[in-house]
């Protein structure tokens, strides 16, 4: 994919997951919002628009937001679109995401189906994890396996274990030493990847539709709490960057100063562990239900 087009000032380093987030990197236009900009000739403008109107708890942006990625060609507007897709999208639109990422597009991109992949996973969905699993099995690409299997061990357990790890290297019994093949069991690793799920759903009832972190129904309290517990091991690693965004979009409080804003932009973590404490203290912190997700304070809709 290629930039076709121009991203404004307004939104330089928004939807960096260790810049700006979901926030404006300077003010943006005072009429952004206007329903109007999410038909704007700028894709760009379109999910600042998007973003700006989500801000506001209007959730009716997505339709407009992924018809422009189906005519985009260009991999950071698709990328910064994914963020919005995970954290904010009502899962009725991500069951629509198939339209964007059609499987002959996806037969041929290895980054399509990681981004596809960690749209879905990231949006914390139980019922996301079998169209997840399925492009992990039909991809090739090992890079793109491990990725994923990161971005589920995000929402299927508390710390990297079964399922980031991925799929155990054995030993075939045939033929015999020293001609033996070693080889990984997908099989294997895609039945557990499930059963974890569905231990996790049968524990809510059956519901498919009640969004998980670390196995668990999706609370902000617990996730502030393990975003503490990592500061506190001085842990910086691709779970930063998800806790970070799935905090700031929950509650609308910016992570920027997670991350000191230099050269390798290195993790806080007093600072980040200060945000959430703070946070915990709060009493908006009474205001977020658990197995609920929110955006900026706004219950997302089913």
């Amino acid at each position: 994919m290629r930039r076709l087009m121009r991203c404004p000032e307004y939104c330089d380093d928004t939807f960096n997951d260790r810049g700006d987030g979901f926030f404006f990197s300077s003010p943006p236009p005072k009429d952004l919002s206007n329903r109007a900009n999410l038909e704007d000739k700028n894709y760009w403008v379109r999910l600042c628009c998007a973003l700006a109107r989500l801000r506001e708890g209007d959730f009716n942006v997505f339709a407009p937001l992924m018809a422009a990625m189906a005519r985009a060609e260009d991999g950071d507007f698709w990328n910064s679109c994914g963020l919005l897709l995970s954290f904010a999208a009502p899962y009725s639109d991500l069951r629509k995401l198939s339209h964007v990422f059609p499987a002959d597009d996806l037969r041929k991109s290895s980054e399509l189906v990681r981004l596809y992949c960690k749209i879905l996973a990231h949006s914390m969905a139980p019922w996301a994890i079998d169209e997840v699993l399925k492009w992990y099995e039909a991809t090739r690409d090992e890079d793109v396996r491990v990725l994923v299997a990161g971005y589920l061990s995000h929402v299927l357990e508390d710390e990297p274990s079964v399922v980031a790890h991925g799929p155990r290297l054995k030993t075939a019994p045939e033929p015999p030493p020293p001609f033996e093949e070693r080889y990984y069991d997908y099989n294997e690793y895609l039945t557990v990847v499930r059963s974890i799920r569905d231990k996790a759903v049968a524990e809510n009832a059956g519901r498919i539709d009640i969004p998980l972190l670390g196995g668990r129904p999706f609370s902000v309290v617990d996730l502030a709490r393990r975003i503490i517990q990592h500061a506190k091991e001085g842990e910086d690693s691709p779970r930063t960057n998800f806790e970070r965004m799935a905090f700031e979009g929950t509650t609308g409080i910016s992570c920027k100063k997670f991350f000191a804003q230099t050269e390798h932009v290195p993790f806080r973590p007093l600072t980040a562990a200060a945000i959430a404490e703070d946070f915990l203290r709060s009493k908006a912190s009474k205001a977020f239900a658990v197995g609920v997700r929110y955006f900026f304070g706004y219950p997302i809709p089913p």
